[in-house]
């Protein structure tokens, strides 16, 4: 036998990736910021009622925040839900793990292979316990 064994080459990962997911995050915190101004005047303006939950809008800001603590609070909460969505269409855009790792294990074929090596020991022991009988 021989010690030798191939060994596959790895794809080299974009070293970009993570800038390119920075810059992401960057442009929707900017998206969020510069369109905060008029959701913040949505909704503490425009009356909104939905079916029995009542009316929903306008909310009413604490007297205490400034107007740029508002801003700041509604244009986080556009970022949560720009990062959401960008993930979801992400992630179904996604390569699967089988097809980028080549050491990628899948736990199903695992679990089938070891009920397939069960059942073929309980066979030999049967076979084993009725040659046992004959003699």
């Amino acid at each position: 036998m021989s010690n030798q064994y191939m060994v596959e080459k790895k794809q080299k990962r974009n070293p970009f990736n993570p800038v390119i997911g920075f810059i992401i995050l960057v442009i929707g915190g900017g998206l969020a910021w510069l369109v905060s101004p008029g959701v913040l005047d949505f909704i503490t303006t425009q009356p909104v009622s939905f079916g029995a939950f009542g009316q929903i809008l306008p909310i009413n800001m604490p007297a205490a925040w400034s107007a740029s603590t508002e801003r700041l609070v509604i244009a986080f909460l556009m970022f949560l839900v720009f990062f959401t969505i960008f993930m979801i269409i992400a992630a179904l855009f996604m390569i699967k793990p089988e097809k980028r790792d080549p050491q990628y294990v899948n736990l199903g074929e695992i679990r089938q292979e070891r009920e397939a090596k069960q059942k073929e020991k309980l066979k030999r022991a049967k076979r084993a316990a009725r040659k046992r009988k004959r003699r």
